[in-house]
């Protein structure tokens, strides 16, 4: 699983926020996107018709911990208000390691422990202060997945 390294500029998105673990169930992260979706339309400004998921990792001593706060999203402009109970996310510009999962839902932590555990720590790059997230290519309502995930990423190793 080799990742495409590409530099994405800041945005902003807006969606349900929830607390969740790696060790959260797949019905949690249905949950939360079954409500999104109910009130989408609240969300004024949309770029286009892509949403979003949004990790935002709890770091102790620069690893991220298993905790994290995940939000169904969709972007948006700067400058669009923000309905009732969602949140208001910026993320940051920044470069990203991309990967494509293109298993099941159920396999879906399986990539991301690949990716955090075992790619990135054999990699020149590392894990970067910042959000990472997802966006869903194909989704899993046509019977066919693929996610990319993008996770924010600087230089380990300066070169001279």
């Amino acid at each position: 699983m080799e990742p495409k390294i590409m530099h994405k500029k800041s945005f902003t998105a807006i969606g349900f926020s929830r607390d969740l673990s790696i060790h959260s169930n797949l019905e949690e992260f249905y949950d939360l996107w079954s409500n999104f979706e109910k009130d989408i339309e609240k969300i004024e400004k949309r770029k286009g018709n892509l949403n979003i998921g949004i990790y935002q990792n709890k770091f102790k001593e620069g690893i991220p911990l298993e905790e994290f706060c995940y939000t169904a999203a969709a972007i948006t402009d700067d400058d669009a208000s923000i309905p009732e109970g969602m949140n208001k996310i910026q993320i940051p510009e920044s470069d990203y390691a991309i990967f494509t999962h293109s298993d099941g839902y159920e396999t879906f932590n399986n990539t991301y422990k690949c990716i955090y555990e075992g790619l990135l720590k054999n990699s020149d790059y590392k894990l970067a202060q910042a959000p990472s997230f997802t966006m869903e290519l194909k989704s899993f309502l046509t019977g066919a997945i693929e996610i990319e995930i993008h996770v924010p990423i600087i230089k380990s190793k300066v070169l001279t």
